[in-house]
């Protein structure tokens, strides 16, 4: 579904309401920045790419996508910078995960364990109960 000139100059009104309402809001630029890059203004999307990392550096997609308006501009060095950096955040978050569900499968072995050993218990107390 193509949007019209006058919702895209709306969506973008609304974005920058939403930067003044609150600058310090991170995802406001990455989305202003995303705005722009999608109307193929890279000149525009840079900085909001930019200011949205200062405000948070973790934001990897913020990264890819001020690389990608890098490479529309001409400037693959410092793309190729963004890139270094998206990948370096996708792979940390990708070990947090594995961490995470190792985490998760020592939990669950051990209440598997704990309900094992707890019948087991029961079964030798009924065992040593009984005539």
């Amino acid at each position: 579904m193509e949007s019209s000139g006058a919702d895209l100059g709306q969506i973008e009104l609304l974005l920058k309401k939403a930067v003044q309402l609150d600058p310090s809001f991170a995802d406001a630029h990455l989305e202003l920045g995303n705005f722009y890059s999608q109307e193929r203004r890279y000149d525009d999307a840079v900085p909001e790419y930019q200011r949205a990392l200062g405000l948070d550096p973790n934001l990897a997609d913020a990264y890819y996508r001020l690389g990608q308006a890098y490479v529309h501009l001409g400037r693959k060095d410092l793309a190729q910078k963004e890139f270094a950096a998206h990948q370096k955040m996708y792979s940390r978050h990708l070990a947090e995960d594995d961490r995470e569900r190792e985490r998760i499968r020592q939990f669950v072995m051990s209440v598997e364990g704990g309900k094992a050993g707890a019948q087991k218990s029961a079964g030798q107390a009924l065992h040593h109960t009984q005539p």
